[in-house]
């Protein structure tokens, strides 16, 4: 029963981890700006949603 919790206790640790290292490079990934274009990942979401949020209430306001 005791090996048992202490595997368990183990386990959890490693899951811990491995989300820490996930989330990491996630991050990295998404705000690191891109070699050529110098600009992130996430700046160019933000632009193209500024964009489609622009030409959409532009549409909407239209009689």
């Amino acid at each position: 029963m005791r090996a048992a919790q202490v595997s368990l206790k183990r386990q959890a640790g490693s899951v811990s981890l491995e989300w820490t290292l996930t989330t990491l490079v996630m991050l990295v990934a998404l705000f690191v700006p891109l070699p050529g274009a110098d600009r992130s990942l996430m700046a160019l979401f933000m632009d193209a949603l500024r964009g489609f949020y622009m030409n959409t209430s532009y549409l909407l306001s239209l009689p």
